[in-house]
């Protein structure tokens, strides 16, 4: 999903919140301040969903979504007093991952190894803000907390605003599009669409939801049109990996690669930003010599790279 499908999707949630608050503006208005809680909470939980934590949750999101938590309901503990224990569960539960997230983020040092014990500190609360820190269900437990507590569940309002929230919930807008892309494709072949550029020859795409497997060092071609300047291109799989949930291609393209745009052959009908998965058509002397990628850790005095499983190699050879 494009940056201008996100905004587009938003605007448009935007405008259905718009009209629901002019439809229903005297009961709202008559719950006060309190209405005002809940409407921010929906705009956020848009906001998280359809922009924000498009792809995934980092530690400075989780920072940004507990913190603007906290400014919203502290200085309303006592209009939201009837809610309880429920209160401070979400005051602690937010408060407590702005904490880890900071903490990961003031630890994690790139100029020390993975295995120093503030980097392993680090990586941990990673983990811990990140898999238990999303703003939408942060932003949730606010908006679900203040309309049962004072929202008449009997009422229009009350319908109105959980079919919105599940709305946002329920879609996702990334798969969405992705799906209604796998469809529009002629050629049923795109894999993935790219997500950013990583170098001038580094390519970051993740998955479509139904796309067949794609493994390391097969051959794929996109446009790039929609994240950078250039027209079709050609590259390899270095890496293919699953993380929060969703598949992620590391595509390498190189002007050396000139062989896989001449041995394969690109689709009738393109999308800029989709990756497809190519068939070379005959050998391809690339992947005749092809031994591995350079992986960190490497040296001048000692290489290291992934094995590409390609040419058999021992030592005392040359690369």
């Amino acid at each position: 999903m494009t940056k201008g499908q996100r905004i587009t999707v938003f605007i448009a949630t935007m405008v259905l919140l718009a009209v629901a608050y002019v439809a229903f503006y005297n009961p709202i208005t008559s719950l006060g301040e309190r209405g005002i809680v809940i409407f921010s909470a929906l705009i956020m939980l848009s906001f998280i969903t359809l922009l924000a934590e498009h792809f995934f949750t980092r530690p400075t999101d989780v920072v940004a979504s507990t913190l603007s938590v906290l400014l919203l309901i502290s200085p309303v503990h006592a209009l939201l007093a009837e809610t309880g224990g429920w209160y401070w569960a979400i005051w602690i539960y937010s408060a407590l991952l702005l904490v880890f997230s900071l903490i990961s983020l003031l630890l994690l040092d790139k100029n020390k190894s993975p295995t120093a014990i503030s980097n392993r500190i680090s990586n941990v609360l990673y983990r811990v803000s990140t898999v238990a820190g999303s703003g939408r269900f942060v932003w949730f437990s606010v908006f679900i907390v203040t309309t049962l507590f004072y929202v008449d569940n009997q009422s229009p309002l009350f319908v109105a605003l959980l079919a919105y929230a599940a709305f946002i919930l329920i879609i996702d807008p990334s798969k969405t599009f992705r799906l209604m892309l796998l469809k529009t494709q002629k050629s049923g072949k795109a894999v993935a669409e790219i997500f950013s550029v990583q170098a001038d020859s580094g390519y970051l795409a993740h998955t479509f939801p139904d796309a067949p497997a794609v493994k390391r060092f097969d051959i794929v071609g996109f446009s790039a049109k929609a994240v950078a300047e250039g027209a079709w291109k050609t590259g390899l799989v270095l890496d293919a990996y699953q993380l929060n949930q969703q598949r992620w291609l590391r595509i390498l393209t190189s002007d050396q690669f000139s062989e896989l745009e001449q041995k394969t052959r690109k689709p009738d009908v393109i999308t800029d930003a989709a990756v497809y998965l190519l068939k070379a058509e005959g050998d391809v002397d690339l992947m005749q010599t092809l031994v591995g990628v350079i992986s960190e850790g490497s040296d001048i005095q000692k290489v290291r790279f992934e094995y590409a499983f390609q040419v058999p190699i021992e030592e005392g050879e040359l690369v």
